[in-house]
C-alpha cells in the first residue's frame, strides 16, 4: 500500500468517524431475490462534471441512459425517468450516506433534474446525452469537500428499489419507497427497449 493509500484511507475513516454520530436505520433489505437496492454510480471516472470551490457545489450525472454502469447494469430514459420522479416525490425522506454504510449531513443534494436535449459540458469536454439525470450537491464539510476536489470522492450512489434483468443487466422500476416499486409493478411498466 502505498503512502497515497494511506492517506485516503485515514481520510475517510475520518470522514466515517465524523459522520457516525448522525447514523440512522439502515436502509431495508431486497423485497425479492429479484429485486436489489440499487446504487447508482455516474461515470467510470467518479469525477463530478463541475466543482466551484467557492460554493462549494458539483454538477454530477446520478445515471445515463443506456449507459453500463461499474456493475454492469443499465437503464432506459423511460426508467430513469420513473426513478427520478420517485426520488423527487420523497427527497424530503431520503437521507445522503457515505457509501450506503451511513447517514451524513457533510453533503446534501440540493437539486436533481432530467437533461431534456442532448448537453455538451465543457469541463468533462463530452456530451451527456437527452434523459440523463444531474444533481447539484453541495459539501459543507470541509474534509469531505476537500476529498471531493481531489477525486478522491467519486460519484453518486443513491440507494433505490429496482428490478434486474440477470441476462441483460437492464434495471427497471426504479423506485425510493416500496409503495412507489409496488405500483409501477402493478402498472406492468417494464420499461422494455
Amino acid at each position: 500500500m502505498s503512502q497515497n493509500d494511506n492517506t485516503l484511507l485515514e481520510r475517510m475513516a475520518q470522514a466515517f468517524q465524523k459522520a457516525l454520530g448522525q447514523q440512522s436505520q439502515p436502509i431495508d433489505q431486497p423485497i425479492e431475490e429479484e429485486v436489489v437496492i440499487k446504487s447508482y454510480n455516474e461515470s467510470e471516472e467518479g469525477v463530478s462534471l463541475e466543482n466551484n470551490e467557492e460554493l462549494r457545489k458539483c454538477l454530477e450525472v446520478v445515471c445515463e441512459p443506456y449507459k453500463r454502469d461499474a456493475h454492469q447494469n443499465w437503464y432506459t430514459a423511460e426508467t430513469i425517468s420513473k426513478g427520478y420522479e420517485s426520488y423527487e416525490k420523497n427527497k424530503d425522506n431520503i437521507p445522503a450516506n457515505l457509501f450506503h454504510l451511513v447517514d451524513t449531513e457533510s453533503f446534501t443534494v440540493d437539486e436533481t433534474f432530467i437533461l431534456e436535449e442532448d448537453t455538451y459540458y465543457e469541463a468533462i469536454d463530452d456530451t451527456l446525452v437527452k434523459g440523463t439525470w444531474m444533481a447539484w450537491t453541495h459539501y459543507p464539510d470541509d474534509e469531505l469537500w476537500e476529498l471531493k476536489k481531489s477525486g478522491e470522492l467519486g460519484g453518486l450512489s443513491p440507494a433505490c428499489l429496482g428490478k434486474v434483468d440477470k441476462n441483460t443487466g437492464e434495471i427497471t422500476h426504479l423506485a425510493f419507497t416500496k409503495e412507489d416499486f409496488y405500483a409501477q409493478l402493478e402498472e406492468g411498466n417494464t420499461d422494455a427497449s
